[in-house]
């Protein structure tokens, strides 16, 4: 303890005014040693003062005359944060202003972001940690926690940053986010979840599923990718731009920004489409992702979004099943090309006879409420998007169009 008073001495004399420890508890009653630059002389000695902010309380002098001791008040608000300090005597000043720390020690550190947010596995990279409620209680066991990625030691910063390395990861496995954690002695560890970090690997992402799985041709909307693997894609310290990436198979590319949210979450918007098939047709496209213009990294799979034209018309091909019973019909999957979810007024038209309700599947589908009963014989199916204003293709456009038939014995 001496050994270390001494080498505080001599950095307070050789630099500025030292704070020892650099914290205190919001409710106060911590006692601190402020390392003074020069000795305090006697014209100032009988009337010592800490200033904590606006609050000033007494000092006394250490028997070294170059530093002094008080007790820390508690915080206003009792929130923590950090406070100026200074120490005066007769009001004259005789240190400059340093900084506290004040920390809570029943709720502990929170976290609220980390920069960069991810880093290749095999790379370690310098991280800076903010949050608030940060104080050095133990620096040397100090510590970042990437769950079951390994630990790092920390160093305290300031009241609300943290500096510490990511972890050096050997296996070889998919890009995965974890929570990040961060302790102040070692032992107790801020609450899971309230901050991630994303680990890197080189290879490719997987795209599960999409939700939407399709849109109207005008873009715009809205999709949630999901899989696993994904990442933000960080490069020589730089977060590359992320990018959905949206193919037809033939000459039509675009790209939309994607917001990346997890290993396991991207997020993006569709672009407006307007190309058309050998039919005539909007169709599906295939949807992946990766670093926009691709950078030289490589991309996830491929996923088919749907595309349509809402309240377009529709051109059923194919009814399943393709026959049932008069008394108890069946419900029928309608596929073919142009549907579009439009509510009440997307229904399967039963020859002249009846409509029923119709649930959208895809562009390419549509599932029809089995109507109550039915003649025998041969009756057609088609639909409409527009509650029964307009049935089926457009017959200038679709001139030897055949509906499907649904056969009812």
């Amino acid at each position: 303890a001496t050994m270390r008073a001494r080498l505080l001495l001599l950095v307070a004399s050789a630099w500025a005014a030292w704070l020892d420890p650099g914290f205190a508890d919001v409710h106060g009653g911590n006692h601190v040693r402020i390392y003074l630059p020069k000795n305090v002389t006697e014209e100032y000695a009988d009337e010592l003062r800490c200033h904590f902010g606006a609050r000033g309380v007494p000092a006394v002098l250490y028997p070294d005359r170059m530093s002094v001791g008080c007790m820390v008040p508690p915080v206003g608000d009792g929130r923590p944060g950090k406070v100026a300090v200074s120490v005066t005597g007769h009001n004259r000043p005789l240190s400059e202003e340093i900084w506290l720390a004040y920390y809570d020690i029943m709720t502990g550190p929170t976290l609220e972001s980390v920069q960069p947010r991810s880093a290749q596995a095999a790379q370690p990279v310098p991280l800076r940690v903010r949050g608030e409620n940060f104080a050095p209680l133990v620096p040397g066991l100090m510590k970042c926690r990437f769950r079951g990625e390994g630990l790092t030691n920390a160093t305290f910063i300031s009241h609300d940053e943290i500096a510490c390395d990511s972890p050096l990861v050997l296996n070889d496995e998919l890009s995965r986010t974890v929570p990040l954690q961060i302790s102040l002695d070692g032992e107790i560890f801020s609450e899971m979840g309230a901050l991630e970090f994303t680990v890197e690997s080189h290879l490719p992402s997987n795209i599960s599923s999409i939700s939407p799985s399709h849109g109207p041709t005008d873009g715009g909307t809205s999709i949630e990718v999901h899989g696993e693997g994904f990442n933000p894609f960080v490069q020589g310290g730089r977060e590359l731009d992320l990018s959905c990436h949206f193919h037809n198979g033939r000459d039509w590319n675009r790209e939309t920004p994607a917001t990346f949210h997890s290993s396991r979450l991207v997020k993006c918007s569709t672009p407006m489409y307007t190309e058309r098939d050998d039919n005539g047709w909007h169709g599906d496209v295939t949807l992946s992702v990766g670093p926009a213009g691709n950078e030289g990294r490589e991309e996830s799979n491929q996923v088919h979004f749907g595309y349509y034209i809402l309240g377009g018309r529709p051109l059923p091909l194919k009814a399943t099943p393709a026959s049932g019973d008069f008394g108890h019909p069946p419900a029928i999957a309608l596929e073919g090309q142009g549907f579009s979810p439009t509510g009440d007024d997307l229904e399967c038209v039963f020859g002249d006879i009846v409509n029923t309700a119709a649930s959208f599947i895809s562009a390419h589908e549509v599932h029809c409420a089995a109507p109550h009963e039915l003649p025998l014989g041969a009756i057609q199916l088609s639909a409409t998007t527009d509650g029964g204003l307009h049935i089926g293709p457009d017959p200038i456009t679709h001139p030897r169009h055949v509906p499907p038939r649904l056969i009812v014995y």
